[in-house]
C-alpha cells in the first residue's frame, strides 16, 4: 500500500482554495535553499555574472534588463501567494502590494514623463489595482510634482501614502512590525539624503517635518530635531537612544546609511523568521528574494568596476 506522508496531505487538502500554512512553510523552506547566500565566493569568480549565468539567474542575466530582474522577484512573489489558503492569502496580502508598490516606483523613474503625462496610464491602472479608494493619486502628491519638486516627490509620496495607509490597517502582528521597520528606515534614509543636500546647498525648503511618513518607532519629534542639524554626522548624533544609531552611528554618506540599513534589515528577518507560526519564516523568505533581486542588479550594473568596490556594496550577512 502506497504511504501517504504529510507533504502528500498537504497537497490534497483543499487544493482548489489554496495549501494550508504548514505546506507553505515546507516550500519556503526547501526554495530558502536556492538563494545565493555565499556572495564572496561569487565575488571571487572572475567574472560574477558570468558565473551565475550557469546557475537559475541564467535567464534574466544573460537579458541584461534591470526589469527582467524585477519581473524574477515580483513572479516569485506572486507564485508563493497565488498558493496561499484564504487566511495566509489575507496576512500576506499587504505585503505582496507593498512589494508591487516598489517595483512600480522603479517603473515611475523611467516613466513619469511619457506621453507628456504626469503619471501614465499604465502606471495609474497598478495604482488603482494595489489601492481602490486612489490614495496615491492624490492631488497633494501631483500638486507637488508641479511646483518644482520633481519625480522624486511623486515617488516619496506614494510610498508615504501606502505606507502611512496601510501600517492603521488590521495587520497581523508580525506584518505591522515589518511594516513599523519599512517606516524607520524610509525615514532615517530621507533624513540622510536631505541632510547632505544641505552641506551641498541644496536648501530644505520644499520639505517639511511633517512630511516624514508617519507610524515607525522613531518618534516625528526625533527626526524633526535631526532635520535641523547643519550636516550627517550631527544628525546621526541626535538620534542617539533609538534603534538605527548603533547601526548608522559613524556613517557619512546616504548611500552608507542605506545600504547599513538593508544590512540590518536581513538580520532582523532572521530573527523574524525563528517565531513559531511560520509567518516570519514566509516573510523573511520574501524580503530575502527582494535584497537578492537588489544585490542582482548591482552586479549588472557595476560589474566593471572590480571586486572590491562590489564587495562594498553587495548586502550580505
Amino acid at each position: 500500500m502506497e504511504r501517504i506522508t504529510e507533504k502528500d496531505r498537504a497537497v490534497r487538502y483543499r487544493k482548489d482554495e489554496g495549501y494550508p500554512p504548514e505546506y507553505i512553510v515546507s516550500r519556503v523552506r526547501g526554495r530558502r535553499l536556492h538563494l545565493i547566500t555565499d556572495w564572496r565566493g561569487v565575488l571571487e569568480s572572475p567574472d560574477p555574472v558570468e558565473y551565475l549565468k550557469v546557475s537559475r539567474y541564467g535567464v534574466i542575466l544573460s537579458s541584461g534588463s534591470d526589469l527582467a530582474i524585477q519581473e524574477y522577484s515580483e513572479k516569485e512573489h506572486l507564485w508563493l501567494y497565488s498558493r496561499m489558503d484564504k487566511t495566509l492569502k489575507r496576512i500576506f496580502e499587504p505585503v505582496i502590494s507593498f512589494f508591487r508598490l516598489e517595483t512600480l516606483i522603479d517603473s515611475l523613474r523611467y516613466r513619469v514623463k511619457e506621453r507628456g503625462g504626469l503619471i501614465t496610464d499604465a502606471l495609474r491602472a497598478i495604482i488603482k489595482e494595489i489601492d481602490e479608494g486612489g490614495a496615491f493619486l492624490s492631488e497633494d502628491i501631483q500638486d507637488g510634482y508641479r511646483r518644482g519638486k520633481g519625480p522624486g516627490w511623486i515617488e516619496y509620496g506614494i510610498r508615504k501614502a501606502y505606507l502611512e495607509h496601510m501600517i492603521t490597517g488590521p495587520l497581523h502582528r508580525i506584518i505591522r512590525d515589518f511594516f513599523v521597520y519599512i517606516v524607520d528606515m524610509r525615514n532615517v534614509i530621507t533624513l540622510s539624503k536631505l541632510l547632505r543636500w544641505r552641506r551641498e546647498g541644496l536648501g530644505l525648503s520644499e520639505f517639511n517635518s511633517s512630511d516624514f511618513i508617519r507610524g515607525g518607532k522613531i518618534p516625528a519629534k526625533r527626526l524633526s530635531e535631526a532635520l535641523k542639524k547643519d550636516d550627517l554626522r550631527t544628525g546621526i548624533e541626535s538620534l542617539t537612544g533609538t534603534w538605527v544609531y548603533s547601526c548608522i552611528n559613524g556613517l557619512s554618506t546616504p548611500h552608507e546609511v542605506e545600504r547599513a540599513l538593508l544590512l540590518n534589515s536581513l538580520k532582523y528577518m532572521r530573527r523574524l523568521s525563528r517565531e513559531p507560526s511560520g509567518i516570519g519564516l514566509i516573510l523573511e523568505y520574501m524580503w530575502r528574494v527582494y535584497v537578492e533581486a537588489v544585490n542582482l542588479r548591482l552586479l549588472l550594473r557595476w560589474r566593471h568596476l572590480g571586486r572590491a568596490i562590489l564587495d562594498g556594496e553587495i548586502i550580505k550577512l
